[in-house]
């Protein structure tokens, strides 16, 4: 069941436990333990800093990736979110959540359906990646925005989506499809509905970076 506090939180043996760090790590560094009470307090802290600064919300990205003892702990989580992001919102001016689709797709996939509805409707903004593949004649993308629409007109409260074509995990728009078209793609995207983002540089046609130390391309 989803509750109104956190799993373990209350159970006092919880803080004393020995913790083993999973193995996976994200930049040389750990993952989060979202399980842990002390870090949701310290989260807590930092949202409330930044709300108390006027900022407008905050985008939470791969949210499958949190470290947490239980898969359904990540909607309460988010429940928790939402209840400090309502605190800080005026009448008429909501505090944003934002999201990825990505990471709700694979969510749906992990989590116990019931738990995982309840989800959707703590989401303002949902961002969505088009997977853009450039033929020389289109960029075939038509039945990808339809089906991210289609994935989110199921839910009874329509986030908006804000449209992108690759950011800073991904290769620049010129690698994709080349600098002679990177204006129509974004063309593309001022017109699908909702809003959209681009990458800084993309729209002067920014090329990709090499790391000479590895020679990837970055």
């Amino acid at each position: 069941m989803l509750g109104e506090e956190p799993p373990l939180e209350n159970n006092p043996d919880y803080i004393s436990r020995t913790w083993t760090p999973p193995h996976r790590t994200f930049g040389n560094h750990l993952f989060l333990n979202w399980s842990n009470p002390l870090l949701q307090l310290e989260m807590k802290s930092i949202m409330e800093l930044w709300l108390s600064q006027g900022i407008d919300g905050f985008y939470m990205k791969h949210l499958e990736n949190f470290h947490v003892s239980d898969t359904d702990h990540i909607a309460v989580i988010l429940h928790h979110m939402r209840k400090i992001l309502d605190s800080y919102s005026a009448n008429s001016t909501r505090k944003l959540l934002i999201v990825s689709h990505d990471s709700i797709k694979r969510l749906q996939d992990i989590m116990d359906p019931l738990i995982f509805m309840t989800i959707p409707p703590l989401i303002d903004m949902v961002d969505a990646n088009l997977n853009l593949k450039y033929n020389g004649s289109n960029f075939g993308v038509g039945e990808e925005v339809e089906e991210i629409r289609k994935f989110w007109s199921q839910f009874p409260f329509l986030s908006s989506i804000v449209w992108h074509l690759g950011g800073v995990e991904t290769l620049r728009l010129n690698g994709k499809i080349g600098g002679d078209s990177n204006m129509a793609a974004l063309f593309l995207l001022s017109i699908l509905p909702g809003s959209f983002s681009t990458f800084y540089g993309d729209e002067i046609g920014l090329q990709d970076s090499i790391d000479l130390t590895t020679l990837e391309v970055r």
